[in-house]
């Protein structure tokens, strides 16, 4: 059978199209990123302190970031995040909501050197209409 250059060319297209995107980009580092890491921390919420056993933050082109905080209550909260110039420091994280509304929240989050997994990551606010105190400090393995 005889392979003519239309056909090769065809084959190589449809290969291309069928490929997902990360990996036609190479080496390039995504623009959306997703950490995890199993670790322990303490969750405060109002009058009550929980283990937090893992996090998993996932960080949006957009700025937008969402967080799920896996306690004995598993916790998503949303917000926005920014890199700093200087990428051995902290990613801020600004919090916005919560599963019961309004969260203010600010903290940081440092990535692990391997780029998947999370160091640390701690946030410190307070609920939008009770003013009740949040705060998160976790430690990743």
């Amino acid at each position: 059978m005889r392979v003519t250059a239309n056909a090769l060319l065809l084959a190589i297209a449809v290969f291309l199209s069928l490929m997902p995107w990360s990996a036609r980009a190479g080496q390039d580092e995504a623009k959306s990123k997703m950490v995890q890491s199993n670790g322990t921390g303490t969750l405060k919420l109002r009058d009550e302190a929980y283990k937090v056993d893992a996090v998993v933050i996932k960080l949006f082109e957009d700025g937008k970031t969402e967080m799920h905080i896996v306690s004995d209550i598993t916790i998503l909260v949303t917000g926005t995040w920014s890199r700093p110039a200087d990428a051995s420091k902290p990613i801020s994280l600004k919090i916005t909501r919560g599963v019961a509304g309004r969260l203010d929240a600010t903290g940081e989050l440092l990535i692990a050197a391997n780029g998947e997994s999370i160091e640390s990551v701690s946030l410190q606010g307070e609920s939008g209409m009770s003013h009740r105190r949040f705060s998160l400090t976790f430690r990743g393995r």
